[in-house]
C-alpha cells in the first residue's frame, strides 16, 4: 500500500437482528430464483452463516455456500481461462448479494473475521509446495496413508479448511483463474472497517511465516555442504545469516499491521546477495561435485526467497486494487501448492524433477570430441570414427562364437559384456568414436543452455543440429568401416577355413532380424537409445561421485607418491578426472547392451539391442557370409531401411531424453520440448546453421 498502514476493515454492525429478516431481505433481492431449489439452498446457505456460533459451524456454512456456488456441470479437467470465468456467475450473484445488502455483509464480515481470529495461516505459508528433506517413501507412505484412512479436521488451520472446500485439481486451478476484479470486491466485502483487531490475527500470521521462511533459509544457507560452495565469509556476514534478522525485524512492522518500504528494500537487497551467493554455489559444483543434499538446500532457499519477495509485494502494493491481485495471486498459488503437497503423483514429479537437477547441475564435461564445431574437429570426428567401425567389426565377429558356443544364459550375457567394455574401452584409449553414443557432457551442455533460458530455444535447436551433423559423419564412417572389417573378417576366414564365416541360416537370421516389419527392430532401437542415455548418466554420476569425494586429490597425494614420485601420482590423477565420466559411461553401455537380452530371456520378455554400428557389423558379415546370394530377392533392402532406422531412433531417442531432463530438472513446461523439436525440424528465417 502506499501509506503505512496495511489496510483496515470497517465496524462488524451488531447481529441481534431477526434471521427472519435477514431471509426477507435475501429472497426479496433474489425475486423469482428465490422459489426455485438452488435458490433455496443458497438462503439456507446465508441462514447457517449468521447463526453460526463456533468454528466448525463457520467453515461448513462458508462450504456451503462456495459449494453452492459452483456451476452445476462439472468443470473439464483442461480447464481454460474463458471457461474458468464463465464458471464464476454464481460466485458473482454471491458476492452481489452480499455487497447490497448491509445485513448479509454484516454477517459476512462477523463470521470470516472470528474464523480468521480461530485459525492461522502460519503453517501455510511457511511449508506449502517448499521442499520437506524427508524421504521418498517416508513421505509417499504419509500422502498414501491420509487418502486411505479418515482424516481428522483441523479447523484452526487455514491451509486444511482451504483444501477441505476445494477438493478436486480443477477446482484448485480453478481459484487462480477468478477474475481480479471479482476478488477485489470479495476482499472489500471482508475487509471489516474500523475493527483491526479482527485483521490483526491475519497479519500477525503474515509475520510469522515471514520469520519461518526466514529461518529456512538461513539454516539451509548455512548448512555445511553449501557453506563449503558458497564465497567465503563468517557466518554473521552471510547474507542468508543476515536475511533472517532482517526477516525478523520486517515481521515486528507487519505484526503492528504497518508497512516500511525501507525495510522492504534492505530485504529484497539481501534476497539478491542470497541469489549471487546461489550462483557462486553453482558454479562451485563444477569443481566440488554435487549431492541431492545441495540440491535440496538449493530448491528450498530459491522458493523460499520467492514466497517472501511475493509477501513483500502484497504488503507495499500501491492501491487497494493492486493490493487484491497480488493477493490473489499469493493465495491461489498457496492453495494450489497445498493441494500438491497431499498428492502421491506430485510427489513423484517432485523427485523425479530433483533427481534431473541432480543428474544436470554436474554431469561430467568429457566427450566433447563427439560434437564439432568447426571444420577441423569435423575431420577429426570422420578419422575417429573410422577408428571406431574397426572397432566394433571385430566386437561383431567376437559376438558369434559366443552365441554359438550355447554358454548358459548368465554366462553367455556375462562373456557379451566383456566384449562389449572392451571394446569400448579400447576406442575411449585411443580416442576412436562409436556413431549414437551419448557422451557424459551432453546433460550438462544442455542444462547449462536450460538454465540461462535466454535464446535457450534458438541455443538447443543450433546445439541439436551439430550433434546430427556429427554423428551424421560418424555414422558413415563407422558404417563404411565397420563394414570393410567385416567381409574382411569374413573373407580371411573362409581363406583360412574355406567355409563362411556364418552358416546361411544364420547369414539369412541377421538379415530378417533387421527387417523394421517383420522384427521387433523399431522397438529395440528405441530402446538402445534409452540404454545410450542411461550410460551418459551413469558415466555422469560416476564423474560426480569422483569430484565430490575428492578422489583426484586422494590419489594425487597417496603415499604410493614416495615410491614412484609425487609428480607422476598427479598425473595420474588428472588422467583418471579426464576419463572417469567415459569409463563409467563404457562400462555401463557395455553392461547394458550385454545383459538386456539375458535379462528379457528371464523374464519371459523379448528384450534385444540394435545399435546401429554394432548391427550393421554383424548385418555385413551375414552378406559376406552369404556370397553371390547376399540380394536375397531384396530381403537386402529392408534390412539396410532397418539400419537407417536404427540410427535415427539410437540418436533421437537419447537426445529428447536428455533434453527432457534438462527441461524437467528447471520446472519448464513439456511444450518446451515440443519447441525446440518444431524449429529443428522447420528451421526458423534467421537460426544460426550449425
Amino acid at each position: 500500500m502506499s501509506s503505512n498502514v496495511l489496510p483496515k476493515a470497517r465496524s462488524a454492525p451488531a447481529t441481534g437482528e431477526s434471521a427472519v429478516t435477514l431471509q426477507l431481505e435475501v429472497e426479496q433481492h433474489l425475486g423469482s430464483y428465490a422459489s426455485t431449489r438452488d435458490g433455496q439452498r443458497f438462503v439456507r446457505g446465508v441462514l447457517a452463516l449468521s447463526s453460526a456460533s463456533s468454528q466448525d459451524e463457520r467453515v461448513d456454512a462458508l462450504h456451503d455456500l462456495v459449494d453452492w456456488s459452483r456451476q452445476d456441470r462439472p468443470l473439464p479437467s483442461d480447464l481454460t481461462a474463458d471457461e474458468a470465468q464463465a464458471s464464476f456467475q454464481r460466485f458473482s450473484l454471491l458476492v452481489e448479494v452480499f455487497e447490497r445488502l448491509p445485513l448479509a455483509a454484516a454477517v459476512l464480515d462477523r463470521t470470516v473475521a472470528e474464523l480468521l481470529l480461530e485459525s492461522s495461516v502460519t503453517h501455510m505459508i511457511a511449508s506449502a509446495g517448499l521442499p520437506t528433506g524427508r524421504g521418498f517413501m517416508a513421505e509417499g507412505a504419509d500422502r498414501l496413508m491420509a487418502k486411505l484412512v479418515p482424516v481428522p479436521r483441523e479447523d484452526h488451520d487455514l491451509g486444511h479448511i482451504c483444501l477441505r472446500t476445494f477438493r478436486h485439481p480443477v477446482e484448485v486451478r480453478r481459484i487462480g483463474l477468478m477474475p481480479s476484479t471479482l476478488f477485489a470486491r470479495l476482499i472489500a466485502l471482508v475487509t471489516p472497517g474500523d475493527r483491526p483487531d479482527l485483521l490483526g490475527g491475519l497479519w500477525t500470521d503474515f509475520s510469522d511465516g515471514l520469520r519461518l521462511l526466514g529461518t529456512r533459509v538461513r539454516a539451509a544457507g548455512l548448512h555445511e555442504k553449501i557453506r563449503e560452495r558458497s564465497s567465503p565469509c563468517r557466518v554473521e556476514d552471510s547474507p542468508f545469516f543476515q536475511l533472517s534478522h532482517r526477516m525478523d525485524a520486517l515481521a515486528v512492522v507487519w505484526s503492528r499491521s504497518e508497512v516500511d518500504a525501507e525495510q522492504s528494500a534492505r530485504c529484497q537487497e539481501l534476497i539478491e546477495r542470497c541469489r549471487k551467493e546461489l550462483d557462486e554455489v553453482s558454479r562451485r559444483i563444477e569443481g566440488s561435485g554435487v549431492s541431492v543434499d545441495i540440491v535440496y538446500g538449493v530448491e528450498l532457499i530459491e522458493r523460499c526467497m520467492m514466497r517472501i519477495e511475493q509477501m513483500i509485494g502484497i504488503a507495499d502494493a500501491g492501491d487497494a486494487e493492486e493490493f487484491a491481485r497480488r493477493l490473489h495471486t499469493f493465495f491461489a498459488q498457496l492453495i494450489i501448492a497445498s493441494y500438491r503437497d497431499r498428492s502421491v503423483r506430485q510427489l513423484l514429479s517432485d523427485t523425479a524433477g530433483l533427481l534431473g537437477r541432480k543428474i544436470v547441475e554436474r554431469n561430467g564435461r568429457s566427450g566433447e570430441h563427439y560434437v564439432a564445431r568447426n571444420a577441423a574437429e569435423y575431420r577429426h570426428i570422420w578419422v575417429a570414427a573410422a577408428g571406431g567401425g574397426i572397432v566394433a567389426g571385430l566386437m561383431g565377429a567376437m559376438k558369434f562364437p559366443v552365441i554359438e558356443a550355447h554358454h548358459a544364459p548368465f554366462m553367455e550375457g556375462l562373456l557379451l559384456t566383456a566384449i562389449y567394455i572392451g571394446g569400448f574401452l579400447v576406442m575411449q584409449a585411443f580416442g576412436l568414436i562409436l556413431a549414437t553414443k551419448q557422451p557424459a557432457m551432453f546433460g550438462a551442455t544442455i542444462a547449462d543452455i536450460v538454465r540461462n533460458q535466454k535464446d535457450s530455444v534458438v541455443e538447443l535447436v543450433v546445439l541439436a543440429r551439430r550433434i546430427l551433423h556429427s554423428q551424421l559423419a560418424a555414422t558413415i564412417s563407422n558404417l563404411i568401416l565397420v563394414s570393410l572389417t567385416a567381409f574382411a573378417v569374413a573373407a580371411i576366414w573362409y581363406a583360412q577355413h574355406g567355409e563362411p564365416y556364418l552358416t546361411r541360416e544364420e547369414a539369412l537370421h541377421t538379415y530378417r532380424t533387421l527387417d523394421p516389419l517383420g522384427s521387433g527392430t523399431i522397438f529395440y532401437a528405441a530402446l538402445t537409445g534409452v540404454l545410450l542415455w542411461l550410460a551418459s548418466v551413469a558415466g555422469g554420476f560416476l564423474d560426480n561421485w569422483s569430484v565430490y569425494h575428492r578422489i583426484p586429490q586422494g590419489i594425487a597425494d597417496h603415499s604410493l607418491g614416495r615410491i614412484i614420485g609425487r609428480e607422476r601420482m598427479v598425473r595420474f590423477a588428472g588422467a583418471w578426472s579426464r576419463r572417469v565420466a567415459d569409463i563409467g559411461t563404457n562400462v555401463t553401455l557395455g553392461v547394458l547392451l550385454g545383459m538386456t537380452p539375458i535379462v528379457g530371456e528371464f523374464l519371459g520378455v523379448p528384450l534385444d539391442v540394435r545399435h546401429v554400428t554394432l548391427s550393421t557389423g554383424k548385418f555385413m558379415l551375414g552378406a559376406a557370409s552369404l556370397g553371390s546370394g547376399w540380394y536375397q530377392d531384396g530381403l537386402i533392402w529392408s534390412a539396410t531401411a532397418g539400419v537407417a532406422i536404427m540410427f535415427v531412433l539410437n540418436l533421437g531417442v537419447g537426445f529428447v531424453l536428455a533434453l527432457y531432463v534438462a527441461l524437467r530438472a528447471y520446472g519448464l513446461p513439456r511444450r518446451q520440448l515440443l519447441t525446440v523439436l518444431s524449429h529443428f525440424v522447420k528451421r526458423p528465417k534467421g537460426l544460426p546453421r550449425s
